[in-house]
Order: C-alpha cells, then sequence, then structure tokens
C-alpha cells in the first residue's frame, strides 16, 4: 500500500491537515519498508513476516481520506473561480433598486432607465427577472462595453460647462454621487446657460419648476447640489412658503373668491393682491384640506364675504387628484357655485404646451384615474383633449408652472 513517491504532494496545499496525513501514513509504512530493505536477515531470525490486519485497514482508510481530501480541494477550486467570474460580471451589473435611488417617485424611475434602454445606455438582463411593480421592471441591468468609461467623460463635460463660480471639486471628489446627481446638474447647467433674470423673487417651488421641471426637487436635492458646488442657493432669489394662518381682510365690497390647491401659488397671488394691484380674497385650499374647510367660508359673518360667496374659482394641479378634489368640493356644497378658473388652467396648460408636455412631471404615486367629467365639461375640445393626453400617460401640470407675471396677467384680465 505503499506509494512509489512523495512528488504527488507538491500539487496540494500546505497546509496542516495535509501534512498530518502524510507523516501519519508514513509512520503505518515504516515497519514494512523496513522489512523489505532486510528482508531476508528478518526472515532468518524470525520467520516469515506476520499479518498486520489493523495496520493494513488505517493504510486503506488514509488512502480513502487523502482522495477525498483532493476532491475536495479540487471542488473548492472550481467554486472559487465560478464566484471570481461571477464578480467580474456583477461588477458591471447594477440593481434595479440602485437605479430608482435617485428619483422621487417609481413612475419617474421608470421612465428614466426606459429612455437609457432605449438608447443603448442600459442593458437589461433578462435572466434576472422582473420586479413585480406595474409597470415592471428587471431585477439587474448592466454597462454596455465601454459604457462606464464614456458616462464618466459625459460627466466631466457637464461639470466643465459650469459657470466660473461653480467649484467642481467636491463632485471630482465624489464620483458616485455626481453619477446620482448628474441629471439635476445637467438640467441646472442648461437653465443658467439660457442667461435667466433673477431680479424678481418667486417662490422656491416655483423656481425648482422653472428649472427641474419638478416643483419639489429644490428642497429634496437642489438646495444640497448648489451647496456642495459652494453655491449659496440665494442666487436663485426665492423666498420660502410657510404655511398661512387663518384670516382674511375686510374689503368695502363684495368681490371674488380664490381658492389655490397649493401654498406656493397661493402667496404668490397674496403678494399681487398686498400691493394694491386687485382686490379680492383668497383662500389656500391645502389639497384635501378645503373640503372641510370649505364650511367656515359658508358660516362667515362678514356680508361682503357672504355676497362674494357667489364667485368662488377654484385653481389647482392638473392631475387626478386636482380634479378629484375639485368635483368633491361641488358635490359637497351645492348651495354656492364653485366653478373652475378657466383662464388659470388655459394659461397653465399653454405654458406647459411651450416648454414640451414630455417635460411635465410623472403622476405623483397613489393617485386613481377618475371620469372627471364635471371637470372637463368646463373646457374647450382642444383643452380637454390635451390634457386627457398628458394624464393617460403619466404625467401631471403642477399649478407651480406658473409665476408673478403670469398672476398678475391673468387676474388683471379677469378681475
Amino acid at each position: 500500500m505503499a506509494f512509489p513517491n512523495q512528488h504527488w504532494l507538491r500539487l496540494l496545499p500546505k497546509n496542516a491537515m495535509i501534512k498530518a496525513g502524510w507523516y501519519f501514513n508514513l509512520y503505518l509504512e515504516s515497519p514494512e519498508s523496513s522489512y523489505q530493505e532486510t528482508g531476508a536477515i528478518r526472515q532468518a531470525e524470525t520467520g516469515p513476516p506476520k499479518k498486520r490486519p489493523l495496520m493494513d485497514m488505517f493504510r486503506i482508510l488514509s488512502v480513502i481520506l487523502s482522495i477525498g481530501y483532493l476532491n475536495l480541494v479540487w471542488h473548492t477550486a472550481c467554486r472559487s473561480c465560478r464566484q471570481i467570474s461571477e464578480e467580474i460580471s456583477m461588477k458591471n451589473e447594477i440593481t434595479v433598486q440602485k437605479l430608482l435611488e435617485p428619483f422621487e417617485t417609481y413612475q419617474e424611475g421608470y421612465e428614466a432607465i426606459s429612455r437609457k434602454v432605449d438608447a443603448g445606455r442600459l442593458v437589461p438582463i433578462k435572466s434576472s427577472g422582473s420586479n413585480g411593480k406595474f409597470p415592471p421592471l428587471y431585477q439587474r441591468y448592466r454597462l454596455p462595453a465601454g459604457r462606464r468609461k464614456r458616462d464618466l467623460e459625459n460627466l466631466e463635460q457637464i461639470l466643465a460647462g459650469l459657470p466660473i463660480y461653480f467649484d467642481p471639486q467636491w463632485y471630482r471628489r465624489h464620483p458616485a454621487q455626481l453619477e446620482k446627481d448628474a441629471l439635476g446638474i445637467e438640467k441646472l447647467v442648461e437653465y443658467l446657460e439660457s442667461d435667466p433674470d433673477h431680479t424678481l423673487a418667486v417662490s422656491e417651488n416655483e423656481r425648482s419648476f422653472q428649472i427641474w421641471k419638478r416643483e419639489k426637487f429644490f428642497n429634496e436635492s437642489g438646495r444640497r447640489i448648489l451647496k456642495n458646488f459652494g453655491v449659496d442657493p440665494s442666487f436663485l432669489n426665492t423666498y420660502e412658503t410657510i404655511e398661512p394662518v387663518t384670516y382674511f381682510a375686510a374689503i368695502n365690497k363684495p368681490s371674488w373668491i380664490l381658492i389655490s390647491e397649493n401654498l406656493d401659488p397661493f402667496v404668490t397671488c397674496r403678494k399681487i393682491l398686498a400691493a394694491g394691484n386687485q382686490s379680492g380674497i383668497l383662500v389656500y385650499g391645502s389639497g384635501k384640506k378645503i373640503l372641510r374647510s370649505m364650511q367656515d367660508l359658508l358660516e362667515s359673518e362678514a356680508p361682503f364675504l357672504k355676497e362674494s360667496l357667489g364667485a368662488i374659482y377654484y385653481l389647482g394641479d392638473i392631475d387626478w387628484q386636482g380634479i378629484q378634489i375639485y368635483e368633491s368640493l361641488a358635490a359637497r356644497y351645492p348651495q354656492v357655485s364653485v366653478r373652475l378658473f378657466i383662464p388659470g388652467y388655459e394659461a397653465m396648460i399653454e405654458k406647459a404646451r411651450q416648454i414640451g408636455f414630455e417635460q411635465m412631471p410623472p403622476t405623483k404615486e397613489g393617485q386613481k384615474p377618475v371620469a372627471g367629467s364635471e371637470f372637463f365639461h368646463q373646457f374647450q375640445d382642444g383643452s380637454q383633449k390635451a390634457m386627457r393626453e398628458l394624464l393617460e400617460k403619466g404625467l401631471y401640470i403642477p399649478q407651480e408652472i406658473l409665476l408673478r407675471p403670469d398672476y398678475e396677467r391673468i387676474l388683471a384680465d379677469e378681475f
């Protein structure tokens, strides 16, 4: 049972287990080897060698263990090779969760990923399966060969296009964050290249939509991006809107009442009225809260307010929720005539058309389509069609698309 030579051991890892097994095998073989070398003398002195079944069994067991360990080493090496191959492959892959991280809503992320796939900037790994959401995405994507290098070159070009007072060093030290913020930075560069006029202060949400086509982006990411470039966000000349307390200013004649779904447009219109350019009553609807707070207007004891209840207008986002709020408000309070502020909505549609309907933000999550018959029938056919097509594509027009000059013109023409 002795092995012919010991050179095969050099093929195995030099660990303690192999050495121990080998030395044990040598120990078992040494009596027999000694007998072979001096067989004639030993046989003459003691007679034929005695059979040693226990030693033979240990030798067989030692060989079996050695073969088993060799098999284990082989499979371990193969598994390690597979793991290394998979790791190399995974370096070029991105999970859908990672791709969705920079986006506020799933719909927005889905559209951005779909655009990259259509442009050949991402390749879906179909074997990874669906993520189980609607609309569906694949679990993993990979970058095309050489794509990452080209993307980094494109990001460097974006940084090169920044104004001189932007310091790009922070992003050069944090390339991963640069990749996440690339779209926001690109839109900021495009906006600044248009040489915008910041002499007139606007609300943060209104400026945010003006730059990024998302009214909440400034407070979510825009402010941080500017600080990363060492730029004070105040250079955009914006003001913060604070939730107003409930109040109304006395006027000496019946007027109109305009309910604004959102805070920033309410504050903008309030500034116009405070300047003495218009006379009217503004109500901050605060989304769905107006469905209950409207009762406070109906119970008011102020004569001018009661007389003004005959002309109540509503203006909000052109999305499913805004439509639902208006229809619920009109149905709940039939004793007054709540009408849509059509000039405001028409101005929103026209401005969205000028910017490009495809640039409008995706509808916020959780909104469900409604029939909207009471809402849509107040518009001309062309406006109805434009709004329906936009909403069916999962997009909407926020109220913040209008700025102070827009409201000054609309209010002057209408009232």
